[in-house]
C-alpha cells in the first residue's frame, strides 16, 4: 500500500455510525496518497456511508454501502485501486488530451532513470547469477525480458515499502483530470507510513 489509510476498511462502517451526524453535512478524509493527488473521503448519502474519491481535487467516483460487510468490501476495493500501484493502471483508463501532456524534459528524465535502473539491475543479476542461472539463461539480464522487469518492480517496491528507503523513480501518471504529471518518489507515501509506525 503506497497511500496512507486513516480509517481501515473494516472500521469505516463503525466510523460512519459514530460521526453520522457530522457526515450528513461534511466530508471526512479517511485515506490519501498525497504524492499522486488522491484523497478519499467519507460522507453520508441517504442514511448510508458514501466513499468519494478525488484526484487533484477532481471528483472521480463514489460508492454507497448498504451494510457493514458491503462497506468494508467497497473500502477495500477503493483503497486497493487508488492507494497502490494499481492507481497508474486506473488512470490510464481515462482519456488524456495531448494539450496537457508532460514536458519533453520530464519524459526524458523518466526514461533516463528507467535505463539507469535497468543497467544497475543487469549488473547485479550478472554477478548474483554468475555461477548459477546465468550460464544457461542469458535472458536473465535482458531488460526487455518480462521477468527482468518484474524483478525490478518487486525489488524497488520492497526497498521503499518494506525497508523504507527513498527510491527516486520519476513515474509518468495519466491523471483523471486529463493531464499527465511526473511523480519523482512514487513510493514516498508508503515510506512515510512505515516511519510513522516505528
Amino acid at each position: 500500500m503506497n497511500g496512507i489509510i486513516h480509517v481501515p476498511a473494516d472500521r469505516v462502517w463503525a466510523y460512519f455510525k459514530r460521526y453520522e451526524g457530522e457526515l450528513r453535512s461534511s466530508l471526512h478524509l479517511i485515506a490519501e496518497w498525497e504524492e499522486c493527488g488522491i484523497e478519499i473521503y467519507l460522507t453520508a448519502e441517504s442514511d448510508f456511508p458514501c466513499i468519494q474519491v478525488f484526484a487533484d481535487d477532481t471528483f472521480v467516483e463514489e460508492t454507497i454501502s448498504a451494510s457493514a460487510d458491503e462497506c468494508e468490501e467497497d473500502a477495500d476495493e477503493i483503497y486497493d485501486t487508488y492507494l497502490t500501484q494499481n492507481l497508474f493502471g486506473r488512470m490510464e483508463e481515462f482519456e488524456v488530451s495531448g494539450d496537457h501532456g508532460i514536458a519533453d524534459e520530464d519524459e526524458d528524465k523518466s526514461e533516463e532513470r528507467e535505463a539507469e535502473l535497468d543497467v544497475a539491475l543487469a549488473e547485479f543479476l550478472e554477478i548474483a547469477l554468475k555461477n548459477g542461472e546465468l550460464p544457461d539463461n542469458e535472458s536473465a539480464i535482458d531488460p526487455d525480458d518480462e521477468l527482468f522487469q518484474e524483478i525490478k518492480e518487486s525489488f524497488l517496491e520492497y526497498l521503499a515499502c518494506e525497508i523504507g528507503y527513498r527510491v527516486y523513480r520519476p513515474t509518468i501518471c495519466n491523471g483523471v483530470d486529463g493531464k499527465q504529471y511526473v511523480v519523482d518518489f512514487p513510493y514516498q507515501a508508503a515510506q512515510d507510513d512505515l516511519e510513522s509506525k516505528t
